[in-house]
């Protein structure tokens, strides 16, 4: 069956409640800046000028302390404003950069609205581009697809937030697990089907790591080569095939195992790294996050 990647969440969502656990960070919309607005270290005149907005820029208002002060994020930098200086806006489209979902079958929708069509779901760690705000919704974009996510399942990444303490290793693990079953294609680098190097290349593509097309030419041009005793989450691991040196290529997940566009399998599967098969035909892996 054709897996697509934003319907691989539609089982049991639909029908159950989302699994998810609601993020920490708040968000109670986009909001507009009156000119020279100052963007504060705390809640007041005497904290830290960190910098100055200007008329109509956008800003995300995450909290309100209750004194007059919104806690937001603009421009990529978290911090306070006055609140006499923002005007709410019921929907606002801006470049606000990336956020990650909180939670496991986290519900994309095509509407800022529970009642609106579910067009997939997500699990902790899935990274998106945020081009908008609508009351508490982000509107998001994410491997060509646009929807909304409710904000108590994503928290925005400010300038200075790492993705994970992993370099994002976690993120791109779980968009090559929720590929799991995707049919194996010769040439197939797209959700309808993926080769080997077609799946790495199209999953880390989707977290904004470019890589080469045949596995080959990842194992030649990037990345750095690492031990086997060494791997890590995320680390690429190369195998020969029949006919070529370096004719296979997998990403290593942890605990010895690495998933992987199998030809054998017709489809994505993860699999044991000491299996006899993989052990004999070992290359080597590459690190490139």
């Amino acid at each position: 069956m054709k897996k697509q990647l934003l319907s691989i969440c539609l089982t049991g969502i639909l029908a159950a409640s989302v699994a998810a656990a609601p993020a920490q960070a708040m968000n109670l919309g986009g909001a507009t800046l009156s000119t020279g607005v100052r963007l504060r270290s705390g809640p007041g005149t005497d904290s830290e000028i960190i910098t100055t907005g200007y008329q109509s820029e956008p800003v995300i208002v995450t909290a309100d302390n209750g004194a007059g002060w919104y806690e937001v994020i603009y421009n990529g930098v978290k911090g306070y404003m006055s609140s006499q200086y923002l005007k709410f806006s019921e929907a606002l489209s801006a470049a606000f950069g990336k956020g990650t979902v909180q939670g496991n079958s986290v519900r994309l929708r095509s509407a800022p609205s529970t009642n609106a069509a579910v067009l997939g779901g997500f699990n902790a760690g899935a990274t998106m581009d945020i081009i908008g705000v609508s009351g508490n919704w982000y509107q998001v974009k994410y491997g060509g697809q646009t929807g909304y996510v409710s904000a108590d399942y994503m928290t925005v990444l400010a300038d200075g937030d790492a993705l994970s303490a992993d370099n994002g290793a976690t993120a791109i693990i779980n968009t090559a697990k929720e590929l799991l079953d995707t049919r194996y294609i010769y040439g197939g680098t797209t959700t309808n089907g993926f080769d080997c190097s077609g799946y790495i290349q199209y999953v880390f593509n989707q977290h904004d790591v470019k890589l080469e097309r045949t596995a080959a030419q990842q194992y030649t041009y990037n990345g750095t080569s690492i031990a086997k005793s060494d791997l890590q989450p995320g680390d690429l691991v190369f195998f020969s095939s029949s006919s070529q040196s370096v004719g296979h290529v997998g990403m290593y997940v942890g605990d010895g195992q690495f998933i992987h566009s199998s030809s054998g399998a017709g489809k994505v599967i993860i699999t044991n790294l000491n299996t006899s098969y993989y052990v004999s035909h070992y290359v080597g892996a590459k690190r490139v996050l």
